[in-house]
């Protein structure tokens, strides 16, 4: 099935029924979705050299690094497109995207252990998020609640994990979060 959307677009492409850059954005996120990371980072890259101001193929890239645990590429790449977003180089994206620009920025910067630029670009993953709609949300506050322990601010990382026990589990959030609890004791 996929295999033949992907079939189709590049058919699309190559006879004119749409330009290649509509075709290959579709691709792309198809690559993405169906965890073809490495064809997802390829021609976002790509797309990225072509179109220098869109912020989208960036975050593709960044958040195929992150799945394949390239964290170090991905904050590089997400950390440009943060800062460009900041001075408003790239057109402003959706709320949605901003969310995962800082999360999957957040995570990456996290994992390589660089927590004082983490803890912000997770808080600013939360705002893009205020209702915690998202259930990488929750995630991101876990992790905040972490980043809080490393600190030395135990106190406030219980007070935060108390909060998320109040409200809907995803995946295993709850376990982890009494794990990290049990140890903070």
């Amino acid at each position: 099935h996929t295999t033949e959307t992907i079939y189709h677009l590049r058919h699309a492409a190559e006879t004119g029924y749409f330009s290649a850059e509509v075709a290959q954005t579709f691709l792309v996120r198809v690559y993405e979705m169906e965890q073809r990371y490495q064809e997802a980072i390829t021609l976002g890259q790509a797309l990225q050299a072509m179109f220098p101001g869109n912020g989208y193929y960036a975050l593709v890239i960044g958040r195929s690094q992150y799945a394949q645990g390239q964290y170090i590429p991905c904050a590089t790449t997400l950390g440009q497109l943060a800062a460009d977003l900041q001075a408003a180089v790239v057109p402003s994206m959706s709320r949605d995207e901003r969310f995962d620009v800082y999360y999957f920025l957040g995570r990456a910067l996290h994992e390589t252990a660089q927590d004082v630029p983490a803890f912000e670009a997770l808080r600013q993953a939360i705002n893009q998020d205020p209702g915690a709609v998202k259930d990488a949300s929750l995630w991101a506050k876990y992790y905040l609640g972490i980043l809080y322990e490393r600190r030395g601010e135990t106190t406030t990382a219980r007070q935060l994990y108390q909060t998320l026990l109040r409200g809907r589990n995803v995946e295993n959030l709850h376990e982890q979060i009494h794990q990290r609890l049990a140890q903070l004791r």
